[in-house]
């Protein structure tokens, strides 16, 4: 899927994880830390979610087409 996102969005989304890696990795983070890196992750993974959506819905689509052509 790393193709179905620009490089731009994939660096966002990779340093966004790496952040809430460092949080989670440091012991006196507090929930707020955390919740806030939880929240820049996700989204920053938006795009990402949208690309798959599209392409499980084209493949659906695609397949709904070729299953009308055959009737």
């Amino acid at each position: 899927m790393g193709d179905a996102i620009s490089a731009e969005e994939k660096a966002k989304i990779e340093a966004a994880l790496k952040e809430l890696k460092d949080v989670l990795a440091n012991e006196s983070a507090s929930k707020e830390e955390i919740d806030a890196k939880v929240k820049s992750l996700s989204e920053a993974s938006h795009k990402l979610a949208e690309a798959m959506y599209k392409k499980e819905q084209g493949g659906a689509s695609d397949g709904e087409q070729a299953k009308s052509k055959k009737r």
